[in-house]
């Protein structure tokens, strides 16, 4: 495509949203961007060419979302947003592009992995259809015959659960195969140890911290981060190596487990009515202290 043709489509563009030159260039004012009618001009005879920023706004005032398709007559569609997006990954350092590229495969992974699960289920589930249709009733009404069951139990047929309400409810279909659907899973920084700054302030920057990926449940939900345990002090209930979740908050009840630290230490316990409590009978509890901070609840333990 040439300038003078790609100028042509941007009036085009104009013209399909009843615009005046005019018009455009007060809204790119009101945007913060200023442009003159001149230039304007330019651009739709072909004189110029507007810098992909400029296009962006331009098609943005059009309502023109596919912008690839509209200029290039491609198939797979672009929208602006999905531009500002690579222009943005652009203007990352390496250090940012490896966090976008590692976010980017898990989801990517994710979802292959949803859609083959939803493919082979799709395929059971025709299976299974197939199968009823060859044990439909008999005219006398004798009864049904499943699949995989001897003809003289025909009688009990009658109490057998209905295939397609089990595809999703986690029972079990007519061949007696489990059905699952895959788990979400969502991203939260892990804290690869307990520990604080010296000041007391719970700075993750100075903590060796890393983004997991973990199953996405009612539970998890309601975290902020994984915290991970040292010690054995909690056990039976938290061992030595457990990740946990963590809400950050900064009170919690007595009776609740919670993260807190004192000075430069950091720890897990339940907090008492005048201490903190260690499960581990070995251990002391950690009498009241004004030094003593609470940095989050503890909801639970990831579990393999």
């Amino acid at each position: 495509m040439n300038n003078k043709e790609f100028g042509m489509i941007l009036r085009k563009l104009r013209t399909t949203a009843e615009l005046s030159v005019r018009d455009v260039t007060t809204r790119l004012s009101a945007m913060g961007i200023e442009l003159s009618e001149k230039t304007l001009y330019g651009y739709e005879k072909g004189i110029r060419m507007p810098n992909a920023d400029m296009l962006i706004y331009l098609c943005q005032i059009y309502r023109c979302s596919n912008i690839l398709s509209v200029f290039t007559g491609a198939d797979d569609t672009m929208t602006y947003p999905e531009i500002r997006m690579v222009e943005n990954y652009r203007s990352l350092d390496p250090h940012g592009r490896a966090h976008v590229d590692t976010i980017l495969g898990w989801e990517t992974e994710r979802m292959r992995l949803w859609t083959e699960q939803l493919r082979r289920l799709s395929r059971e589930a025709g299976q299974t259809a197939e199968q009823q249709a060859e044990d439909q009733v008999p005219a006398d009404g004798a009864g049904i015959t499943l699949s995989g069951t001897n003809p003289a139990d025909a009688s009990a047929a009658k109490d057998a659960p209905d295939a397609s309400a089990s595809l999703w409810t986690g029972s079990r279909a007519r061949n007696d195969r489990p059905y699952s659907v895959p788990t979400p899973f969502r991203t939260i920084t892990y804290l690869h140890r307990m520990a604080s700054a010296g000041s007391g302030e719970f700075l993750f920057d100075d903590l060796p911290t890393d983004i997991i990926q973990i199953r996405a449940t009612p539970l998890s939900e309601h975290a902020d981060f994984v915290i991970g345990v040292n010690g054995d002090s909690m056990e039976p209930t938290y061992s030595d190596g457990d990740m946990v979740l963590v809400e950050k908050t900064p009170e919690i009840s007595t009776g609740e487990i919670g993260i807190f630290i004192r000075g430069g230490d950091c720890f897990i316990k339940e907090a008492g009515e005048n201490c903190l409590i260690s499960h581990n009978k070995n251990y002391p509890d950690i009498p009241p202290s004004e030094e003593i901070r609470v940095i989050g609840r503890v909801l639970g333990r990831i579990e393999a």
